[in-house]
């Protein structure tokens, strides 16, 4: 009984030393994967945000009312503002105004619809509207087809962009027809007009591109979007959807010409500005404080994650370290067994090394479960890859360092008297 119960402990206190290297080398693996990911998330941030603004700053007017001014006095806005922040503007306008018929091909906003004058159920699609220099700055990526062009930004130009997805549906040179929105009736019945644009191109699959249009740093997808460009007409409307977009413009600055700025005497002409076109409340911000502070937080995560990466390297590798000796203490006289029927150190080495890789790889499935199943976090490959890797290489040089100095110790030369 005794006998029994020796052997059942031995057995398990294995086991359970099995378990511990299982259970954090899992968890290192996990938070490794995460600090790439926090790190990837930093870099491509910063890199989007160098890449469309370097050192420049964004100013844009604000206007906390709720207002609304005819779209023709925002353009007077708009020329007031250039001469106190330059020539450089850009400007968009999100597509409230557009329609489509809810069972044509088109990837709308949401569920809701609306029905016009002719009893047609109308959705919103998703699209930007866009000036010329906003269009030249975000340099879409197309498949096939042309850009945007001079001519589809004069007068009432009727070239589009597609997103990639529209390209199951559409060809280049077809109609894309739209409901543009006119009025509401005295009835309380929504009054549309139909315009029709022609597919003047479609965007690459999966093309994303940073919203720096409006003032954040995070990635959309366009691959449902439609991209209109601002033409003549469009910004000489009346319509009161347009209308009450003022956030929908921004004037670029050189780092010199910010640092130039007066903002206390800027804050006064904006507010003249604004009173001289029923804007109350307008004001004036710049991005460039937005976008630093969203990359020093993101930058704060990863520098986070790493330094919680370095704890548990820490004690992982120790805890790993004293595992692999104590379990080669523990197992002397089963390694004498086998060296009695004619093993050598060598091949016991790798059959010892090769069980620990085996408890690595259950290690990093059982990490790939508990995301599937529980956190749901979307890695990349080369996260996985990278992170994976990254800690492969310090348990691995735990395990072979402890292994090595037992199995082919160092021996020391004695020195002759």
């Amino acid at each position: 009984m005794r006998r029994l119960t020796y052997v059942l402990t031995e057995i398990g206190a294995h086991v359970w030393l099995k378990v511990a290297v299982v259970g954090m080398t899992t968890l290192v693996i996990m938070s490794s994967i995460q600090f790439f990911q926090a790190y990837d998330r930093y870099l491509e941030h910063t890199q989007a945000l160098t890449e469309n603004f370097g050192s420049a700053s964004s100013i844009r007017f604000v206007d906390i009312s709720a207002e609304s001014i005819s779209s023709k006095d925002i353009l007077a806005v708009i020329d007031e503002g250039q001469a106190l922040f330059g020539d450089d503007v850009y400007y968009y306008l999100q597509g409230g105004d557009f329609f489509a018929e809810a069972d044509a091909f088109v990837y709308s906003e949401g569920p809701l619809a609306i029905e016009n004058q002719f009893g047609q159920s109308l959705v919103q699609p998703q699209i930007v509207i866009m000036n010329q220099a906003l269009v030249e700055k975000a340099d879409f990526r197309l498949a096939n087809g042309r850009q945007l062009e001079e001519r589809d930004f004069a007068g009432s130009g009727n070239g589009i962009l597609l997103g990639a997805h529209y390209r199951e549906g559409y060809q280049i040179g077809d109609d894309f027809l739209l409901q543009t929105f006119v009025e509401i009736s005295e009835a309380g019945q929504v009054i549309t007009a139909e315009r029709t644009y022609q597919v003047k191109g479609f965007l690459t699959e999966a093309h994303s591109l940073l919203n720096f249009w409006q003032g954040r740093t995070e990635e959309i997808l366009l691959d449902e979007m439609i991209v209109i460009p601002l033409t003549e007409d469009l910004m000489q409307s009346d319509s009161p959807n347009l209308s009450v977009q003022i956030m929908g413009f921004f004037y670029m600055l050189s780092a010199k010409e910010e640092e130039a700025l007066n903002y206390l005497d800027l804050a006064e002409a904006v507010k003249e500005i604004g009173a001289r076109h029923g804007y109350s409340y307008l004001a004036f911000s710049n991005d460039r404080s937005i976008f630093d502070f969203e990359i020093n937080m993101y930058r704060s995560l990863y520098q986070n994650q790493l330094f919680l990466l370095l704890l548990l390297l820490v004690f992982a590798t120790v805890q790993t370290g004293m595992i692999v000796h104590f379990s080669y203490q523990k197992r002397q006289t089963v390694y004498a067994a086998y060296f009695g029927i004619g093993s050598t150190k060598a091949e016991l080495f790798a059959v010892i090394s090769i069980s620990y890789l085996v408890l690595f790889t259950l290690s990093w499935a059982l990490m790939y479960m508990i995301n599937q199943l529980f956190l749901g976090e979307n890695w990349l490959n080369r996260q996985i890859v990278f992170g994976t890797l990254f800690y492969l290489a310090f348990y691995g040089v735990t395990v072979m360092t402890v292994l090595i100095s037992h199995f082919f110790p160092r021996r020391k030369i004695r020195k002759k008297q």
